[in-house]
């Protein structure tokens, strides 16, 4: 055999060479590969969320703020209905929309749909004191019987300019301004926002919680107003400045 036929013959494998190509993986390193697997999705399960449907903010993974979501998620589905009665107050009826106003003092019947209209909003603006709540005129927004938006509003007196400077709501109270209507809370169901519903609710409240007066927006005043709702109160009342006022707690008669 010459030098070329030697190069040109296939070279045979060794016994080692073949030994190692049969021998099974080593169980630790797949078991270690098994493991990284399930941390990889224990980790994307976990985190700070926003529900797209309710809007409720949660952990989850975590135990007791899973529960809480399942029960505000439930509930905001279910919604409050609220079907037309003899008496109510239509502010505006486009069917299927319409938007009545409610009040502490209407019949029981009623009140006790505003008591739940209030649960669903100390879900999502946090806690609401009842007896200031229920002193305050509510500008409820329906759709087909189902509401989806609400406005509280009270009559004040002044309000003040204020800076975020410092990442918080700081009152300016060394210049206090004439208003005449404050907004404690707004309220939208996650499903019909940037829809219009608050700024049509707003408009609303100005025409008709103050008898024979349509409020001006200057005079108009946002309560501790979350995020989204100085974002909201800002483009409202624009160009003129936004107000912030301070709430008065009532106690229980």
């Amino acid at each position: 055999m010459n030098a070329f036929e030697r190069l040109m013959q296939p070279r045979k494998k060794s016994p080692t060479a073949t030994k190692r190509k049969a021998a099974p993986p080593d169980p630790t390193s797949r078991k270690k590969t098994k493991t990284q697997m399930f941390l990889d999705l224990g980790q994307q399960d976990l985190g700070q969320r926003t529900c797209p449907d309710c809007g409720f903010l949660y952990v989850r993974g975590v135990a007791t703020d899973d529960a809480d979501h399942s029960r505000f998620c439930k509930k905001t589905a279910q919604g409050v209905m609220l079907s037309r009665w003899k008496s109510e107050r239509v502010h505006l009826d486009r069917p299927p929309m319409r938007i009545v106003e409610l009040r502490g003092d209407d019949k029981p019947v009623v009140v006790k749909k505003l008591m739940q209209i209030k649960a669903l909003m100390d879900e999502a603006l946090g806690a609401i004191d009842e007896a200031a709540f229920l002193a305050r005129k509510h500008f409820v927004y329906l759709s087909n019987d189902r509401v989806v938006g609400c406005v509280c509003a009270e009559p004040i007196d002044v309000a003040y300019p204020y800076s975020t400077a410092s990442g918080v709501v700081t009152i300016d109270k060394s210049r206090p301004q004439p208003a005449l209507l404050g907004v404690s809370h707004v309220w939208v169901h996650p499903s019909f926002r940037r829809q219009g519903v608050a700024k049509t609710l707003l408009d609303v409240a100005r025409a008709k919680a103050t008898y024979g007066l349509v409020v001006p927006r200057r005079q108009l005043a946002f309560s501790q107003p979350t995020e989204d709702g100085m974002a909201l109160g800002v483009a409202y009342c624009a160009p003129a400045p936004m107000y912030v006022y301070m709430l008065q707690v009532r106690s229980e008669s």
